[in-house]
């Protein structure tokens, strides 16, 4: 059969361009079909409010969100809902989030200072000279009082830890999810959209409540909580993003009238007035397709952190609640969630240098001194953290922080940022002493002292103290480090001193001395990191003794003091007065003899203990202390004393007066209440103890036994102890103390 190829070829031909027409239709119709699609899928933008505690509950919502498959563009936040926005558009997951938030040490966080341990072993000396509530600054006519309550030296700690993976990334829309944060400008009062910079300055600043935290400078602007002035950022959110905007709120509703009861209700309410306004213009604002979530927190405070997670299942069960009568959930879970989990921020990048930004007059070598930074490795957070404690620890900064920098050439470095103000720089500080027992008068003593800090680049200080009361004093101290690591130093003090002295025939009292002494103390010696000190010194004075009462026959008037003196401490404990943890161990002995300039021939040793270790909220501490006088002779104003709460209870204050001294002590107590400043404490002791003249007299046959209960509290201004003690032979005392009640050797192994 033949066959025609010309109309084979045409039909062939024929079948290519349907084919063809088919094709071309369809790539049409999916273009079309696309087009559609993208002009359908609406962009959504999430705005999280502000509201302290009250606002960890965006977690909650937030995991409701990805339930429903609720796609989100971009998120912004204020204040809490900086952090856990901020922590989202990361990439973090909901519960990923909560677990961080769950392990943040709030009360670190909501708290100024370091912890005792990372203290120069000079400075917990000093400090254990007067009981002071911080730092009054003083520079030419103004004085230089702080502009927040907390400087945010530990805040800045906790939020670089959670963002660690993420402030190397300076631009935020380089996160999955574009972010904002949003403060106030304090100068304005306009709210400010952070953008860029490091992630966790634009949370402290986005968070930093006037009065309790000092304003963040970022950008040369002065700034504050965001809540002020945009609490619920839906229109940032709206202009980043959105063509609809979730928002939630999560503040605090304004009190009614009868809801006024206490001065705390009252300043809840005043808090509310400075972020219910525009909150309130917010919500207004919203459209129909928007959509509103307000979760319903109930007891949850604004600084409610202890609880705060109780109000994540709060936040998902308003978040289901909104998402069940929005109309817009099925047509925004059908578009599916767009937040792409696998795209993390990369790993904390290799650290090729170590730049300085010291606003500070002291040398850049003190800083490089104590910094450990691995130059060729990832950063150690911990180490670094442990480097900024030891710089702040040392009291000559009023701030120290740590940010990402890079080279044009693309190199990350670390910069150490140092700040102080020069209003601080000369400060004043004032303690108070005030010892109450029932078998003896009350002693009151002021004090204040006016310090210099960092006189020249090495760090040193010159410290003016005056006190007034039963121990009054004049004394001029200068620390001076001979190395910009600090490790060894120079201390020359100029002082005159006087206190009252009761004296005690066995339990009655039988008369007052009072002692005064003018001299000089030349000593220097060498620091062992934080925690020890080894020191030599020499100690000229010449002093009178007055008898104020009773009848002291053979009591020389006049004394000349000249002194070889050693003492050599360590000290890692975290606390003096009531310590939880650590060691402190004191050794210390004086050489007198009149080659020296001293009316007599003498040679003295001194020893002291402190321990403590704690199960839980519960604390069991031990004391030690022992004092040698060879040959039995010593004058009395370098006579051991013993006596008091906690020292030997249920005598007078410094009833025992002798040339030898053993004392030892077991307490409990327990951890009651209280904030990162202020802690509680009640508990028990038992103790055993006595002083000598004669050295034939030492015995365990004399010791003298007591008991005590107490209740204390390390605060701001020192410590306070109310107790009651009792003697196994009856005698006893109520106390009241507001100070040390442990100064128990007349200065042979307390700090200059």
């Amino acid at each position: 059969m033949k066959v025609d190829n010309r109309r084979l070829n045409c039909r062939k031909a024929l079948l290519v361009i349907g084919l063809q027409i088919l094709l071309f239709s369809s790539v049409v119709a999916q273009s079309g079909q696309s087009a559609t699609e993208k002009h359908e899928r609406l962009k959504v933008g999430l705005a999280l409010g502000g509201g302290g505690a009250r606002g960890i509950s965006h977690i909650g919502v937030l995991r409701a969100l990805e339930e429903h498959n609720i796609p989100i563009d971009c998120v912004v936040g204020t204040s809490m809902g900086s952090i856990i926005g901020g922590l989202y558009a990361s990439g973090k997951t909901p519960d990923e989030i909560e677990t961080i938030v769950g392990e943040m040490d709030w009360g670190f966080a909501l708290s100024d200072g370091t912890q005792r341990r990372n203290k120069p072993i000079h400075v917990k000396e000093q400090q254990l000279r007067i009981a002071h509530a911080g730092k009054l600054g003083v520079g030419g006519e103004v004085l230089g009082l702080p502009l927040g309550a907390l400087s945010g030296q530990n805040l800045n700690q906790v939020l670089s830890k959670i963002n660690l993976e993420n402030l190397a990334v300076r631009n935020f829309d380089n996160f999955p999810l574009p972010f904002r944060a949003v403060a106030t400008d304090l100068a304005t009062g306009e709210a400010y959209v952070i953008s860029k910079g490091s992630i966790s300055d634009a949370m402290r600043a986005s968070m930093s409540v006037p009065g309790l935290f000092e304003p963040v400078v970022i950008d040369g602007k002065l700034l504050v909580d965001g809540g002020l002035a945009n609490n619920v950022p839906a229109n940032v959110a709206r202009e980043l993003c959105g063509d609809i905007v979730i928002a939630v709120s999560v503040g605090t509703e304004l009190m009614g009238q009868d809801s006024m009861t206490s001065l705390l209700a009252i300043t809840e309410q005043i808090s509310s007035f400075l972020t219910w306004g525009n909150t309130a213009r917010t919500i207004a604002a919203l459209s129909a397709d928007d959509l509103l979530i307000k979760p319903d927190l109930g007891e949850i405070g604004s600084a409610s952190f202890s609880i705060g997670l109780e109000g994540v299942p709060l936040g998902y069960a308003a978040a289901n609640t909104a998402l069940a009568g929005w109309k817009n959930t099925q047509k925004m879970a059908a578009l599916g969630n767009r937040h792409n989990r696998k795209q993390r921020v990369p790993a904390a990048p290799i650290v090729a240098f170590v730049q300085l930004e010291n606003n500070s007059p002291l040398s850049d070598q003190l800083i490089r001194d104590r910094l450990s930074i691995a130059i060729g490795k990832p950063l150690d957070l911990t180490l670094l953290n442990e480097d900024i404690n030891q710089l702040y620890g040392l009291g000559l900064f009023d701030a120290v922080d740590w940010d990402y920098t890079q080279t044009d050439a693309g190199e990350t470095g670390i910069k150490i940022i140092t700040f102080q103000n020069t209003a601080k720089k000369s400060y004043m500080q004032f303690g108070l002493q005030l010892e109450h027992d029932s078998n003896s008068d009350s002693n009151f003593t002021l004090s204040t002292a006016y310090i210099m800090s960092n006189i020249n680049d090495r760090g040193g200080s010159l410290r003016l103290a005056g006190s007034l009361g039963e121990n009054s004093g004049l004394s001029a101290d200068m620390y001076q480090p001979l190395d910009y690591s600090g490790r060894y130093f120079f201390n020359p003090i100029v002082e005159y001193r006087k206190r009252e002295v009761n004296i005690f025939d066995a339990e009655q009292k039988i008369g007052e001395l009072e002692l005064g002494s003018i001299g000089f103390y030349l000593g220097g010696g060498i620091n062992f990191g934080n925690v020890g000190e080894m020191r030599f010194g020499y100690e000229r004075a010449r002093g009178r003794i007055g008898v104020l009462s009773g009848v002291f026959e053979n009591a020389p008037k006049k004394f000349d003091l000249g002194e070889l003196t050693f003492r050599t401490v360590y000290d890692n404990l975290d606390s003096y007065f009531f310590p939880r943890s650590g060691t402190r161990i004191v050794f210390g002995s004086r050489l007198a003899g009149q080659s020296l300039g001293s009316t007599d021939d003498y040679t003295q040793l001194a020893f002291s203990g402190i321990g403590a270790r704690s199960w839980g909220k519960g604390t069991l501490a031990w004391r030690l202390h022992a004092g040698y006088t060879f040959d039995d002779a010593v004058p009395v104003e370098r006579a051991f004393e013993l006596g008091g709460l906690g020292q030997l209870s249920g005598l007078a204050t410094n009833q025992l007066v002798g040339n030898h001294l053993g004392f030892a002590s077991l307490s409990w107590y327990r951890y009651l209440a209280g904030i990162k400043q202020i802690s509680a404490f009640g508990g028990v002791s038992l103790e055993a103890g006595n002083t000598w003249l004669y050295e034939k007299d030492i015995g365990f046959d004399d010791l003298i036994y007591s008991g005590s209960v107490f209740v204390g509290a390390d605060t701001p201004i020192g410590p306070l102890s109310l107790g009651f003690g009792i003697t196994d032979s009856g005698n006893s005392a109520l106390y009241l103390y507001v100070g040390n009640p442990f100064d128990f050797t007349d200065g042979l192994l307390n700090p200059r």
